[in-house]
């Protein structure tokens, strides 16, 4: 939420390793922005692949607002190294960990 221009991302990951894919949905069409109603703005998906400490992954947003797939969409590669640095700490018992995602 950025002053009155509200945006929802939602989405989820599926791992089989070495293979990750993901689906993701952003938009909020509910919402209106100076009684324009906000569109669907992309859907997006993503495969990738880990090895190791190593993440490659690719992922394309399909444009599905007014202005169509007349932009390409949008094509993203990421290359993402992970440092295993200070894995030996555990956190303290009363804190809950959530873990972030890979891509």
């Amino acid at each position: 939420m950025q002053k009155e221009f509200k945006q929802l991302s939602l989405g989820a990951y599926l791992t089989w390793q070495p293979l990750v894919v993901g689906l993701w949905y952003r938009g909020l069409p509910i919402s209106k922005v100076e009684n324009v109603r906000n569109k669907n703005e992309s859907a997006i998906i993503l495969v990738g692949l880990m090895h190791g400490n190593l993440n490659m992954g690719y992922s394309f947003d399909y444009t599905l607002s007014s202005l169509g797939m007349a932009t390409g969409g949008a094509h993203e590669v990421s290359l993402v190294y992970n440092l295993q640095l200070n894995r030996n700490k555990k956190p303290p018992l009363n804190t809950r960990v959530i873990p972030c995602p890979d891509f």
